[in-house]
């Protein structure tokens, strides 16, 4: 179990956005709320999150690695692939760096590859 979520409620003065909601993700799990507008979809990620703190009911969180993808993403010159890798940003920056190191050895005219390139230090 990596995060439980037990009897969450959340009100917005006399408003009632969340009663009692219960939900469970295991490794492996991927989710999606579905629900009308003014449901709490939103509120309860927000609240899973750790953004939101609930009124009453219990979050337990076993992992702090939760990617999540907002609603209204910025995405103005992204692409997709860009914009939905975003939680998980650094596998992109080692791909964009494996991309590079391998331009600079496969091209092998003058490009001298050294040691500080790949990330190692000498002792």
């Amino acid at each position: 179990m990596l995060l439980r979520a037990e009897s969450v409620t959340k009100s917005f003065g006399p408003v009632k956005v969340l009663t009692k909601a219960d939900l469970q993700i295991n490794e492996g799990d991927s989710i999606g709320l579905i629900g009308v507008n003014g449901a709490g979809k939103s509120t309860f990620l927000r609240i899973l999150l750790g953004d939101e703190r609930c009124d009453t009911g219990e979050i337990i969180r076993n992992t702090e690695r939760i990617g999540y993808l907002p609603q209204f993403a910025d995405s103005s010159d992204a692409t997709v692939r860009e914009v939905l890798g975003r939680p998980y940003g650094h596998l992109e920056h080692i791909r964009r760096r494996m991309r590079e190191l391998d331009s600079m050895m496969s091209s092998g005219g003058g490009h001298r590859l050294e040691l500080r390139h790949l990330g190692v230090r000498r002792s």
